[in-house]
């Protein structure tokens, strides 16, 4: 191997701490041919759990320092210890689901450099604002974009400089997040076998609304995914109560789809460091979407069963999921799974707390089984209802946890932030301000500092990155 494991692309990085602007620069521009080359195996030793480091004698062996002055630059780097530190992600899609990839490799350390159309004004979600009193860039905007740079470059094969620009960022890149319509990535030529011409060891994550093959050439939009693939059907009340299909109040399947890229990113870098190929990972809407229908779709598929809306019911236990309200009015759900639980519902917390609340003998042996409540299902939620209308909300929360019935209050989103674990998924950026952020990781030991604010505006680090692709 021509150069040493000690060799990081975090010299060429803008996440290095050097002494001056000058030496960040001249890092940036050491052996650009070779940089390639760089990445990928300094990617290799951080895989096998070896040390990441430069020396000036590392980098004249190496042939990088044209001077005394650079190597002694470079020898003052200090690496942070992300996961995938010295990776470099173009993202050239908009609105949530690529946006929130780009966000979660960001926050894993890599450099992501959004492209935007500079026709539109940038992604289109920085105008989706709740109202005047909405940030700028929107809060939307905001949700899926912490960590990024910018730079507007017109796709069109016909604007030549900014297709140059595309070329150069290709070759420098290890991830692309894509996001186009069918045909679309084609005749803009920027989709994978293109870019797999210009860097074959790039990975390129494509989401699409229905995939490529399918004949449905549609772009991909939430609202219209969660009610193709049931969700909206399911989620909504019956017609009896007054119901009918109803969407998820979040863009449940832009999520969905963007959880099922990251695995698929994560799995190429671990192939691309056995074999140093870069692969295409696709995702659609559609796919992620029916994925996720879970139960419901075995009970279609092995059993026969139609599924139908339920309202927050389970269709398989009871009662679980159903909201209760209390003697005030505040909500809550339950979630007994099994018949233990449930005795110890109405033994323990209901029957020793209200009057007149007992049942006769066998429609207590019809709901001792999860069956048997099923089967009686209405009888069983009205029955409850009516006990917990005589109780407060906190003593049937604090007793069902005594009795390890599991319960929760229905809270509103500012509420939520009040629960410790919901505090840590919350990032800052590293610009001082006070506004925090959700974070994209969800796991412990994620190590969430210096990312840059959401809040740049578009074509915002076009210096930086011109500088850094430069000859």
């Amino acid at each position: 191997m021509l150069f040493s494991r000690e060799v990081s692309r975090a010299i060429l990085t803008r996440n290095i701490v050097l002494g001056t602007k000058e030496c960040r620069a001249e890092c940036r521009n050491l052996a650009a041919n070779t940089q390639r080359d760089i990445e990928r195996y300094a990617f290799a030793a951080r895989n096998k759990g070896e040390g990441v480091s430069v020396s000036s004698h590392v980098l004249f062996k190496a042939g990088f320092a044209t001077s005394l002055r650079q190597a002694s630059a470079a020898a003052r780097v200090e690496v942070q210890s992300s996961p995938l530190q010295g990776l470099r992600v173009l993202e050239l899609c908009s609105v949530l689901a690529g946006p929130s990839v780009g966000q979660f490799l960001a926050e894993l350390g890599c450099d992501v450099i959004k492209v935007e159309n500079p026709q539109i004004g940038g992604d289109v979600t920085r105008n989706w604002r709740l109202g005047p009193h909405d940030s700028t860039p929107s809060s939307y905007f905001q949700s899926c974009n912490v960590g990024k740079r910018s730079i507007a470059l017109d796709l069109k094969p016909g604007n030549r400089s900014d297709r140059d620009v595309l070329i150069e960022l290709v070759k420098r890149s290890d991830i692309c997040l894509a996001s186009f319509k069918p045909g679309d990535d084609k005749k803009l030529q920027v989709d994978y076998e293109t870019f797999e011409q210009i860097n074959p060891s790039l990975i390129y994550a494509l989401i699409t609304g229905y995939g490529p093959d399918s004949g449905d050439d549609r772009p991909g939009y939430d609202a219209c995914v969660q009610a193709e693939a049931g969700f909206t059907f399911l989620n909504g009340e019956t017609k009896a109560n007054g119901g009918g299909p109803v969407k998820m109040p979040v863009a449940l399947v832009d999520i969905l789809a963007a959880h099922h890229l990251k695995e698929g990113i994560l799995v190429a870098l671990l192939q691309r460091s056995k074999t140093n190929k870069g692969r295409l990972v696709h995702v659609s809407l559609m796919s992620a979407a029916t994925i996720s229908l879970a139960n419901q779709a075995a009970a279609h598929l092995v059993a026969g069963h139609e599924p139908r809306c339920m309202g927050s019911d389970h269709p398989t236990i009871v009662p679980y999921g159903t909201v209760f309200y209390d003697l005030e009015q505040k909500p809550f759900v339950l979630a007994v799974g099994t018949d233990r639980q449930f005795a110890n519902l109405v033994d323990s917390i209901v029957l020793p707390r209200v009057k007149s609340s007992a049942v006769d003998s066998a429609t207590r042996d019809l709901w001792s089984t999860n069956p048997g409540r099923c089967s009686d299902r209405e009888n069983v939620k009205s029955w409850l209802q009516a006990q917990f209308s005589q109780m407060e909300r906190e003593v049937i929360l604090d007793m069902c946890a005594e009795f390890s019935v599991p319960a929760g209050a229905v809270k509103t989103v500012s509420e939520v932030f009040s629960h410790p674990e919901a505090k840590k998924v919350l990032i800052s950026a590293g610009d001082g301000s006070s506004v925090q952020y959700i974070s994209q990781i969800g796991w412990d030991g994620n190590s969430r500092f210096g990312l840059s604010s959401p809040t740049f505006s578009v074509d915002q680090h076009r210096g930086e990155i011109m500088s850094e692709i430069s000859p």
